[in-house]
């Protein structure tokens, strides 16, 4: 299944971007982005329009959480659905996350495959949201 929507991706471990970068391609979406930090997240964020951003919980200088604020409370007119990454499944840590405007929050080791269900339901709900 092809598909335009524009991803970005925010993961320290130049391993983990490959391993669910390739797995996203494999999957039909060929727009993805990259950013190895907080603040490259923000930064592209700011300038690009994008559908998803998938970042890591922890990341230096701005962490996940950090991110999904300061586009929240950015200008950003076309803000994304954020999917959170956590190697900590820490239930004060998901709340903060969800209150901070996290879609959904996934718990590190992850299968691809799931992660790929879960954008599939998201850009359905903001396809949905469009129309309405």
């Amino acid at each position: 299944m092809e598909t335009n929507a524009k991803i970005l991706l925010c993961d320290e471990n130049p391993d983990e971007r490959k391993r669910i970068a390739d797995f996203l391609f494999k999957s039909g979406f060929s727009h993805i982005d990259e950013a190895s930090d907080g603040e490259a997240a923000v930064n592209k964020l700011i300038g690009g329009l994008y559908d998803i951003a998938i970042v890591d919980l922890w990341l230096s200088v701005i962490d996940g959480i950090g991110i999904i604020r300061s586009i929240e409370k950015s200008a950003v007119k076309n803000k994304p659905s954020f999917i959170l990454m956590s190697p900590i499944n820490k239930q004060s840590i998901l709340v903060e996350a969800s209150e901070a405007g996290a879609d959904i929050c996934l718990l590190k080791p992850f299968d691809c495959s799931s992660l790929v269900a879960h954008i599939d339901s998201l850009l359905r709900l903001r396809s949905r949201n469009e129309i309405a």
